[in-house]
């Protein structure tokens, strides 16, 4: 789920409701940024760890959140088969996701991610040669 704006609009309560189900089938679901607002509306967020753009941003949005004490202060949580990132955690978010789904070995995921987050281009070839493996 990207983040955007409009999660808290009943434009996507259906989609929202696909996620709850999703969840409850043990079904991966990744929600970034504004996308997490959407999660805490239905409850999901309540009772599970999880992280956002801030503490105090999902109860000064959403009403019906009451999970403060599962929230954690990191750009991305991972809490069985749901990722949660912080709008500051797409990089993390992504590479949560690529775990999960076992896109890439470990070793081209670690090369991925040092490339991407440092830009250094010894990293560059690391990637380069994992993929060749």
């Amino acid at each position: 789920m990207i983040g955007g704006d409009t999660w808290t609009e009943s434009i996507h309560d259906r989609v929202l409701d696909y996620v709850v189900d999703f969840i409850d089938k043990g079904v991966l679901v990744a929600a970034i940024c504004v996308a997490t607002l959407g999660l805490a509306n239905k409850g999901i967020l309540n009772n599970r760890k999880h992280t956002s753009n801030a503490l105090f941003y999902l109860p000064g949005m959403i009403n019906n959140y009451t999970g403060q004490d599962f929230y954690v202060d990191k750009p991305v949580v991972c809490e069985g088969n749901l990722i949660t990132a912080s709008s500051a955690g797409v990089l993390e978010w992504t590479k949560a996701i690529s775990e999960k789904l076992e896109i890439f070995s470990k070793e081209t995921l670690e090369a991925w991610f040092k490339y991407f987050s440092t830009a250094e281009l010894r990293y560059y070839a690391d990637l380069i040669e994992s993929l060749g493996k």
